[in-house]
């Protein structure tokens, strides 16, 4: 580093110059090798993003592609090159499931990049600039800077045009924790046997609900070897039937819901009296065991007690949740019930274990239109339950069709 000083005599008068060299040889080695380092680490990163089994853009808080990988091009049918600096790919056309088309302000990135919110599961079709077609489903996720404002919005693509030849890459089955006879089980309908699974949004963890076995934690970082990691137990006193249906974790990642269909009003051996509920799971806590520990329930007052209607079943089925529409109710399908919607906050919040009821929908009692069952009565018989982003709740009920409702506040 070399520093000039002009050297001033009495009369003002510039004499001389003083030259001052400083060696900075390590400082400048420090900086090199710094700027080495982040270059390997971009570099390691760039290769990282490759290495992902879809498409990647990252794009600038002005919309901006900043990086775009090879599987991106692929999907787009562009170069790399031509999407990095764009808003997006030249040529390619967009169009939501049902056709229409979609603009570029209302693709899941412009979303995300103007309400600093994530955008998930949203399928389309791409038409590229030679008139192939891609179906895909995108997720987008701000990058929220220190000081508030999203800097970065990640959109991953996946290609999801042939669903119709998936391949399997990996099982996991009861018989690898020693339950190899499906005719054996609890209660009224003793049955032993995986109905349903979920994962969680990163793909590391998955929630086998089995009748009869109750709910497992599987590893599945390796989806080619799912592991076995533990249960969700229930308490002994509350054992119930067990014949969990299904699980749903809360929209925060705190919480497994969990939902058991029993049909059997009571059940002497396991102390449990009344119909299937919801049970509650803290995901971060752990027993003696090392199994997940319940900490909360909610029942309707029909599906809690054996003097409910003689028609009907008034058992849970499943949950549905939006984060679009709430970040902590969560709508349910509960049969002869109807659909309940309880809000989760108290449990959230610590304040308490047992979510509020704020909304109910019973359909009217009608009888089973083609005879399939007589369990079915003349009674509400709500199965499915779905909520939309704008808060419509859309129930089906297998004796009367399909309802749309909205919750409402007097």
């Amino acid at each position: 580093d070399v520093q000039f000083e002009p050297l001033v005599d009495a009369s003002d008068e510039v004499g001389g110059l003083l030259i001052v060299l400083v060696d900075v040889t390590e400082r400048v080695r420090a900086q090199q090798r710094a700027a080495g380092a982040v270059s390997q680490s971009e570099e390691r990163l760039r290769r990282v993003y490759e290495a992902i089994g879809c498409g990647l853009l990252v794009r600038d808080h002005q919309g901006t592609i900043v990086f775009a990988n090879q599987e991106a091009a692929r999907i787009f049918g562009v170069a790399v090159d031509a999407l990095v600096g764009s808003k997006g790919a030249t040529g390619v056309s967009r169009y939501t499931e049902d056709g229409v088309p979609m603009e570029q302000d209302a693709v899941p990135s412009a979303t995300t990049l103007r309400e600093a919110r994530q955008v998930r599961d949203v399928h389309s079709r791409l038409r590229r600039a030679d008139g192939t077609e891609v179906w895909c489903r995108v997720d987008a996720v701000p990058v929220i800077g220190t000081d508030g404002p999203t800097e970065l919005v990640v959109t991953s693509i996946v290609d999801i045009t042939d669903p119709s030849a998936p391949a399997e890459i990996g099982n996991w089955a009861l018989r690898e924790i020693g339950l190899t006879n499906q005719f054996t089980g609890t209660g009224c309908f003793a049955r032993t046997f995986g109905h349903s699974a979920s994962a969680t949004a990163d793909g590391k963890t998955a929630f086998f609900s089995a009748f009869d076995a109750g709910e497992l934690v599987l590893d599945i970082t390796d989806p080619t070897r799912p592991r076995f990691v533990r249960r969700a137990r229930y308490p002994a006193n509350e054992s119930g039937d067990m014949d969990t249906h299904s699980a749903d974790v809360t929209n925060d990642g705190r919480f497994l819901l969990v939902q058991d269909e029993d049909e059997c009003r009571s059940n002497d051996v396991k102390n449990q009296v009344g119909w299937g509920y919801l049970r509650i799971f803290d995901l971060a806590s752990r027993d003696a065991n090392g199994d997940l520990v319940e900490i909360g329930t909610f029942k309707t007052p029909h599906s809690e007690a054996n003097n409910d209607p003689s028609n009907g079943n008034y058992t849970i089925h499943h949950t549905a949740q939006n984060p679009a529409w709430s970040s902590t109710k969560v709508a349910i399908s509960w049969y002869s019930d109807g659909v309940r919607v309880v809000d989760m906050a108290p449990v959230l919040s610590g304040a308490a274990t047992t979510p509020i009821e704020v909304a109910s929908f019973v359909p009217p009692a009608f009888n089973d239109p083609v005879g399939s069952c007589a369990c079915l009565g003349n009674s509400a018989f709500v199965w499915g339950v779905v909520v939309a982003d704008d808060g419509l709740i859309v129930i089906s009920d297998m004796n009367s069709g399909v309802w749309v409702v909205r919750e409402t506040h007097r």
